[in-house]
Order: C-alpha cells, then sequence, then structure tokens
C-alpha cells in the first residue's frame, strides 16, 4: 500500500469536506455589499464592535510603470462601510519602510490619482526608484466611535507595461514523485490568462495539463480543472513570471519564469511540497 497515495487522496476528500463546511456557515461577521460578501474579520475589524471598513475599488494602472519616470500614474477609489467614518487618512510606504501620512480623506467614495514622483515624495529620491520597488497604501479609519487602522492595503509595485492574457497552448513535461505515475509525463492542453491588471493574472492551469494526468485517480479530472482547482494567479514584472500558491494536496508550491518579449512565450518551471516538477511552455494562440 502507497502512503503517499492514501495521503494525497485522503487530504483531496478531506478539503472537498471542509470546504462544503465552511461555504455553508455563516455568522454576524458576513456583510453583502452589492454582489460582494464582506468579512469584517478580514479587515482587523471586530464584527462585534461593528467597525468601519475601507473598500478600494476602480484600479486604474495598478502599477507605476518605470519608463513614464515620475509621470507614471495610478488612480484608485477610497470608500467606507460599515460604520459611517468621518475621516480616512492614507499613509504610503516603501519597499516595507515606515508609513508616513500621503493625504487626509474626509468624503466617500473618494477617489485618488497620483503619480510615481508624488509617491516618492518624502520616501526616497525620485531618481533612486528602481524597478520591482513596491509602493504600499494603507488607511487608518476615524469614526464617531473612535480611530483605528484598517487591514486594508493597496501594493503599487514599479514594473513594466505587461499584455499577457489571452489563449495558449501548454506543452507540459514533468515528474511526480508518486507511484501513480513514474517517469517523465508530457501533455499538451490550452491555458488561459486573464489579466486582473498591474502585471498580475489568473492562469486557469498552472500545472498545464500535467496534474490532470497524473492525479485523475484522486479526483483531479476535467470537471475539477473546469471548476477552477489548478488555477492561480501569477506575476509578470517586466517579463518576470512567479507565483506562490498552494497545490491541490495542500503543499506549498513556487512557480518561476520568464517571457520572451519577441514571441510572446511564456516558459516556467514549478515544484511542489512533494518535490513534483514540471516545465510548462505557453504559446499564444
Amino acid at each position: 500500500m502507497n502512503f503517499k497515495f492514501i495521503n494525497k487522496g485522503l487530504f483531496f476528500v478531506m478539503g472537498i469536506i471542509l470546504f462544503g463546511v465552511v461555504v455553508s456557515c455563516t455568522d454576524d461577521d458576513v456583510f453583502q455589499l452589492d454582489d460582494k460578501e464582506i468579512k469584517f474579520s478580514n479587515y482587523h475589524v471586530d464584527w462585534e464592535q461593528k467597525g468601519a471598513l475601507v473598500i478600494i475599488s476602480d484600479i486604474v494602472n495598478g502599477f507605476y510603470n518605470f519608463a513614464d519616470g515620475g509621470d507614471a500614474a495610478i488612480g484608485f477609489t477610497v470608500d467606507d462601510f460599515g460604520g459611517n467614518a468621518t475621516a480616512v487618512n492614507v499613509y504610503k510606504s516603501l519597499n516595507g519602510g515606515a508609513p508616513v501620512l500621503f493625504k487626509t480623506l474626509n468624503s466617500f467614495p473618494s477617489t485618488i490619482n497620483t503619480t510615481l514622483a508624488e509617491a516618492a515624495d518624502g520616501l526616497i529620491d525620485l531618481g533612486s526608484v528602481k524597478l520591482l520597488d513596491q509602493f504600499v497604501y494603507t488607511f487608518d479609519i476615524a469614526t464617531a466611535d473612535g480611530s483605528f487602522p484598517s487591514g486594508e492595503s493597496l501594493v503599487v509595485n514599479v514594473s513594466c507595461p505587461s499584455d499577457l492574457g489571452g489563449t495558449y497552448t501548454a506543452a507540459t513535461s514533468g515528474q511526480s514523485t508518486d507511484s501513480c505515475c513514474p517517469g517523465t509525463v508530457t501533455v499538451t492542453s490550452t491555458v488561459e490568462l486573464t489579466d486582473a491588471g498591474g502585471g498580475v493574472y489568473t492562469i486557469s492551469d498552472w500545472s498545464g495539463g500535467i496534474y490532470q494526468a497524473w492525479y485523475e485517480v484522486y479526483g483531479v479530472d476535467a470537471a475539477y480543472v473546469a471548476a477552477g482547482g489548478v488555477s492561480t494567479t501569477i506575476k509578470d514584472v517586466c517579463d518576470v513570471i512567479s507565483a506562490e500558491f498552494t497545490e491541490p494536496f495542500g503543499t506549498a508550491t513556487t512557480l518561476t519564469g520568464s517571457v520572451d518579449a519577441d514571441s510572446g512565450v511564456i516558459t516556467f518551471s514549478w515544484v511542489t511540497g512533494y518535490d513534483d516538477t514540471a516545465t510548462v511552455v505557453l504559446t499564444p494562440m
């Protein structure tokens, strides 16, 4: 009897059961805002006290385009929910440094449009800003009941334009450490990248089709894949691809690769906590 077979199969089944339990439970922590479900605890707010929340929406660009220098611009809308905020203080920080006050908002919703020069002001000399620098906007909320920090934040990278959304043919070759599928396996499939803005994409199947080929016996079948079971978020920063996520059997997985700027071909490799590994080549269709 193969222990890993039992381990993977049991984890997958228990995951399905626990998912059913989680989505079926509701409590006063959960609120519905239009078509969006909001949990106060996700924002580090005590739902019993019904504190106000900061809601970020309508993000424009999502990154500072390094090629545009100080004129690189982003925009986003700040709104409150749940506590009738009288003011929101917006702070900015760079690469994990101490936050400084950026501006105070007194009406909601409010739209913020800001440039890289404005983001850098008071944090770093504009000429010293470099690719992969990360500006983070955080928020404090003032209400009639007092002021407190919001758990919401907006991360804005200094990056390059990215246009990878579309349909790709995936050619994947890899090796599983499970006894179900020894040796090197090669598969082809179709993968979709959906643009989420700011160089972030949802990839429909990060495994490039090989998880279904390996682990259909454990339930990773066509229906599971179609339901998003092997979907995740990847990031493109100046043609460098990366992601960190949990694969269907519960282990941490890292993904790294690159984009060929001339052909648009994306090549990445990933490795799971089981040491399953594969290389995926995505060719635009």
